[in-house]
């Protein structure tokens, strides 16, 4: 009788025990300093977010749908059934004397709802979970899933109608009254555990007279509403309603209503009363095994009873401290209104405690799972951790909201001249004389070798070209690609996709590049070809639009980086920005030479956020100095070279990316994230020698043209003097001084030439150029056609500043002092006033030999030389064919 009287209340309670039992309770609440009752309330409510956002981004469901769509399933009631009978097997003989039927046939009576079930029941000997393989119970909802506990239980329905409703349950000697402890006990211990909705007693009663199985049914609905509001809410929720149930316990609350159900035991099995009073019932409940082991106080075992729970499985819980739990609120009358605060603070550090507890099993799972191992090291420095510098860190992540503001003064000082000396018969002035005229010199060979079109022009159809557009944008977004970046992006709400390009493209009129990649799934699918073809070429304007257009997709990522705005990832935690603008865009666009008054203020350029403006205010100055260089590249970028090999040679080009990153990994270095740790390691990128590695590329670059030494870049940035000036960058709230090189262009020049005209000497490269100069077969206007031996021959038998000096007296002497309204336009007239009659081929030849073979032509004509030769060889391949056959 013993064994059955258990079996028996494990059935009546278990739905609700169950959840107060494994509800944490938690220790003392204690503020860490820096964490306030607000910021954890905050944080509260921010939990919840963010548990939706991260199931949302990872599983696109919902946290209710995603634990329901696991629990109403056939499966699980499977399993439920065979538990709960198997459980009771053994008491099966006592149970049929008060009217009980637990064999597999009995309760197969009561599921006539569900053949696929009730079938293999039917011939079943025993309570074996195999017996019920593939059998379906059509459970879509937890009202599907009431419905099947209801039938399920339904042998019991008589005995549980006595408890809950009243009335009186006689089986031979033994009789049963009922007390109607729904309303005197149930209620209070679903109301405790949080059920907002249950049913009111009359209406409960009088459901149970015309259906008892509306009793288990209206229970189980109650118990899952619940659920779906916790999962809902799970941080809110548990912190509304763990001070009350601590409440319940503590005072008794609990054991009171354990009492009011077995009120109709204890009155007629009076030698039962001792076994199920107190804690010994909650034992019973929870299927332990050991009930004497524990006290009579539920307030006091509850620690041992949820160890034991746990034992099985082999997981600790941390300690439980009700008092704690119980105080986190206010109390009136039988309840406790919580602060959510207090208790979210008690709720969470249980929790980290329990993770430290756990440490080493999280780790043996974790280590297994290729797509987890890179989050170990970050878990085991995290857990080493304070309980309470833990629980502040989480809060600051989800609260903050003002990022760290770089205020860094710059030092940049360490400036030596470099000492240039000109040639023996020209002097400084003489440069001056080259430096201002080279660039019209260089515009006019561009008219005659390609296809008419001046140097302005053939740079900006190079640069701001469709071919340009395609390759950032494929390159940029292939990239960004990556999975593990994919769910990073996503959780920030971006996407990168094709299609999402494409939409920005659309909307800013950029129809048919929108119209390629609409619909497209991948990047790596995208043709750099087809998807250039559709930009046009040539115009500043379109460019600049068209890029801002493939770059909107990232602009919340540069209003955070750039103009102090804020990223909220999963729609909970927020990421502050920082004023990266000021700290490192500024520098950089100055350091380049971009005019100053295109450069926008930092004040001045966070008012560009929530706009394309973000990106074109940091484009615009970028391609002014594009369109400067285009109209005088020489002379300009003698001008800046100095200045931006100093800012690069002195450091502080990492400064900008040090100052960019730095907010961001001290926001993440409490976790353990750092820049090392995803492979941005600052401190080994500073001692890279970039201009040492751009020294190196330059020959690269022009290796299949013609052979190039490594350049000595460095010595260009002691070529001016350092002075100060106003930067556009504010230092302390005022506007910043800094150190700039003032170029000394004719000694930029003068080392430049010499680099160019000193390759000329090698061995290798006299061959290509006198490929080059061969006339080619047939034409009178071939500007090779004269003069190409005899400035060969010339210039084999001089150093390389003879070679200078010579090609100056022939391009620069003679040059007029009158002016042009144009001076970027080459003018044969002014050039040499002293000759009326200029051969086009005695200027072109020395260009193409020296300027414009080795530097323009390296760069953006290398496919018309590389066409060229190859038409030389088919014609002399064709020429000796010819002369064989004759």
């Amino acid at each position: 009788m013993n064994k059955t009287a258990k079996s028996f209340l494990c059935l009546l309670l278990s739905l609700c025990v169950l959840f107060a039992a494994c509800t944490p309770c938690l220790a003392a609440v204690s503020y860490p300093q820096g964490v306030t009752n607000e910021s954890a309330a905050k944080a509260a409510e921010k939990t919840d977010r963010l548990i939706e956002s991260a199931v949302s981004a990872f599983e696109n469901t919902t946290l209710t749908s995603l634990v329901t769509e696991k629990l109403f399933e056939s499966a699980t009631l499977s399993k439920l059934l065979c538990k709960i009978y198997s459980t009771l097997w053994e008491s099966r003989d006592t149970l049929a004397r008060l009217g009980i039927d637990v064999t597999p046939a009995g309760v197969a009576k009561h599921l006539s709802d569900y053949p696929t079930v009730q079938a293999p029941l039917s011939k079943a000997l025993d309570w074996s979970e195999d017996d019920l393989k593939g059998a379906r119970w059509n459970v879509y909802d937890k009202y599907d899933f009431a419905s099947a506990m209801a039938a399920m239980l339904a042998p019991f329905n008589d005995v549980l109608y006595t408890v809950l409703c009243g009335g009186t349950y006689k089986v031979g000697v033994i009789r049963i009254n009922g007390s109607k402890a729904y309303e005197t006990g149930l209620v209070s211990m679903l109301e405790a555990l949080g059920c907002t909705w249950c049913e009111r007693p009359g209406t409960f009663y009088a459901q149970a007279d015309g259906n008892k199985n509306s009793m288990v049914w209206d229970i189980t609905i109650s118990v899952f509403s619940m659920l779906e509001d916790l999962l809902s809410r799970p941080a809110m929720k548990l912190s509304e309603m763990l001070p009350n149930l601590a409440y319940y316990i503590k005072d008794g609350g609990l054991e009171s209503s354990v009492d009011e159900l077995l009120k109709p035991f204890s009155l007629h099995i009076g030698n039962l009363v001792s076994l199920f009073s107190g804690s010994q019932m909650l034992s019973l409940l929870m299927f332990l095994q050991s009930p004497q082991k524990y006290t009579t106080n539920f307030s006091e075992n509850i620690n041992t009873v949820l160890a034991d729970m746990t034992a099985q499985s082999d997981i600790k819980l941390a300690e439980i401290d009700l008092d704690a739990l119980k105080a986190c609120g206010t109390q009136s009358g039988s309840k406790v209104t919580a602060n959510i605060g207090e208790s979210f603070t008690l709720t969470a550090e249980w929790l980290i405690d329990t993770l430290k507890l756990n440490a080493d099993k999280m780790q043996a799972l974790l280590k297994d799972n290729e797509d987890m191992k890179s989050v170990l090291p970050m878990l085991e420095n995290l857990l080493k951790k304070d309980t309470g510098e833990i629980f502040k860190m989480f809060v600051t992540l989800l609260t903050s909201e003002k990022g760290e503001e770089v205020d860094y003064e710059w030092t940049q000082k360490d400036f030596s001249a470099t000492q240039v000396q000109y040639t023996q018969n020209l002097g400084k002035e003489k440069y001056q004389r080259v430096l201002d005229g080279i660039d019209a010199v260089i515009s006019e060979f561009m008219v005659e070798f390609g296809d008419g079109k001046n140097l302005k022009t053939t740079l900006k159809n190079t640069i701001y070209s469709g071919d340009i557009l395609a390759k950032l944008a494929k390159s940029l977004y292939t990239a960004l690609s990556d999975e593990k970046l994919q769910l990073a992006l996503g959780a920030l709400g971006i996407s990168v996709s094709p299609d999402a390009v494409a939409g920005h493209l659309r909307k800013s009129g950029y129809y048919s590049a929108a119209s390629y990649l609409s619909g497209s799934y991948s990047w790596k699918n995208i043709s750099e070809k087809s998807f250039a073809s559709c930009f046009k070429s040539g115009s500043r304007n379109y460019f600049e639009g068209a890029l801002t257009a493939v770059l909107m997709p990232l602009e919340p990522v540069f209003e955070m980086l750039f103009a102090n705005g804020a990223l909220t990832v999963l729609n909970s935690i927020t990421i502050p920005g920082t004023n990266g603008y000021n700290s490192a865009v500024i520098p950089i666009l100055e350091a380049l030479g971009c005019p100053e008054k295109n450069i926008l203020s930092f004040r001045q350029y966070e008012k560009c956020k929530g706009s394309d403006k973000i990106i074109s205010a940091v484009l615009d100055p970028v391609l002014d100095l594009v369109d400067i260089i285009c109209k005088k590249p020489v002379y300009t970028l003698t001008d800046i070279m100095p200045n931006l090999i100093y800012f690069v040679s002195n450091g502080s080009l990492f400064q900008c990316i040090d100052n960019l990153t730095k907010p961001l990994f001290d926001l993440l270095e409490p976790f353990g994230v750092s820049a090392s740790s995803l492979g941005f390691d600052l401190d080994k990128l500073k001692k890279t020698d970039i201009l040492g590695k751009v020294s190196a590329m330059i020959p690269k670059i022009a290796k299949d043209m013609i052979k190039l030494k490594k350049p000595d870049l460095k010595s260009l940035a002691g070529m001016g003097s350092l002075v100060k000036v106003q930067s556009k960058r504010t230092y302390s709230g005022k506007t910043a001084t800094i150190y700039k090189v003032e170029a000394d262009q004719t000694a930029v020049l003068i080392t430049i030439l010499r680099y160019i005209i000193g390759a000329t000497k090698d061995p290798e490269n006299s061959k290509v150029l006198s490929t080059m100069m061969t006339p080619q077969d047939g034409g009178d206007n071939n500007m090779f056609a004269q003069y190409s031996s005899g400035i060969g021959d010339q210039m084999a038998t001089q150093t390389t500043d003879e070679t200078i000096e010579w090609l100056y007296k022939l391009f620069f002497r003679e040059r007029a002092v009158a002016a042009t309204t144009e001076p970027f336009v080459y003018d044969k007239e002014i050039i040499y006033q002293s000759e009326k009659k200029t051969n086009k081929a005695a200027i072109a030849s020395p260009i193409i030999l020296i300027l414009v073979a080795l530097v323009v032509l390296a760069i953006f004509k290398r496919d018309r030389i590389e066409a060229y030769l190859e038409n030389r060889k088919l014609k002399k391949a064709e020429k000796k064919a010819a002369k064989k056959e004759a």
